[in-house]
């Protein structure tokens, strides 16, 4: 069950790539951070105020590291929407922000950061990110129009993904999902308000600009909450790889849905490297399957 309610967040999260890529083009990166946040923040509180769930006012006992999440969340969005726009389209995207949250997955994993157990990184990991930088490869063809700063945004974005969701995670055992949710929002609107104030003031909106007049692009916050809440169910239920895999095929499979809607087609670049950045998923899944039965073996 934790595995389908994972593969679906990756629909979730293709979907709010397209959505707050161009909201964001519309109102400015750093003012449609703060915004993206204010929607999440609200809809989070209609979710706790149907539940009647009461707020826990900073608890006693969670450090402040746990708190990280919606700071390094702001992070996430922004380095989406600098990789957005580009040349680079959404399947692209999604497949160089999960190679980042791949390369970050393993080394929680290998040295057991966040309370997750430590898994060995063994040839047939080293193999799998190989083939998964083939297919990376593949998608970024031809290499005549390649622009580094968007590609190493949407690494970045990958990075800072598991990153903000480990630490989600962790408030999420102290507190439960909604109320992790929750601050992931507060500190999150905090963190983008002030890079929006230092950053920001040049943007559209601030010139006179008005806002969108298509509702679709409001919901990036819905689906935000929608993401994060899922995420802090499963983290902890799932191993930090897998549900890595998981989430990359339906995110994948998300990109190509969007980009053909979009008319981008689907280029056979994206496909091949779609395929093999699946198969380099999959040899990873191998790679963790086998090792129990070495130890038994050897014992």
């Amino acid at each position: 069950m934790y595995y389908l309610v994972a593969f679906v967040n990756g629909w979730v999260n293709s979907l709010m790539t397209l959505v707050n890529g161009e909201f964001n083009t519309a109102v400015g990166n750093y003012t449609g951070t703060v915004l993206i946040h204010c929607i999440g923040l609200f809809f989070t509180l209609v979710v706790l105020a149907l539940k009647r769930e009461r707020f826990r006012l900073f608890p006693k006992g969670a450090p402040a590291k746990e708190y990280l999440g919606g700071v390094i969340g702001v992070g996430v969005v922004l380095s989406s929407a600098f990789a957005y726009g580009s040349d680079i389209g959404v399947t692209q995207i999604i497949g160089l922000s999960l190679t980042g949250s791949t390369v970050m997955s393993l080394l929680i994993d290998c040295f057991g950061w966040f309370g997750m157990e430590k898994r060995s990184v063994e040839p047939l990991k080293i193999l799998a990110l190989a083939v998964m930088a083939g297919g990376i490869l593949f998608m970024l063809a031809p290499f005549s129009a390649f622009r580094p700063v968007p590609v190493l945004c949407a690494l970045l974005c990958g990075v800072l993904m598991v990153l903000s969701r480990s630490f989600n995670g962790l408030l999420t055992e102290r507190l439960g999902a909604m109320q992790s949710t929750l601050y992931n929002y507060i500190t999150g609107l905090t963190a983008s308000a002030v890079v929006m104030l230092l950053l920001g003031r040049g943007e559209a909106l601030w010139t006179g600009a008005q806002l969108p007049s298509n509702p679709l692009w409001y919901t990036g916050g819905l689906l935000g909450v929608v993401s994060v809440t899922i995420l802090n169910i499963v983290i902890h239920r799932i191993p930090a790889l897998y549900l890595t895999i998981i989430m990359f095929i339906g995110q994948v499979a998300g990109g190509f849905v969007l980009d053909a809607l979009l008319g981008n087609g689907l280029p056979m670049g994206n496909l091949i490297g779609g395929l093999f950045c699946t198969a380099g998923m999959c040899i990873n899944a191998i790679a963790d399957r086998r090792r129990p039965q070495d130890k038994t073996e050897r014992a």
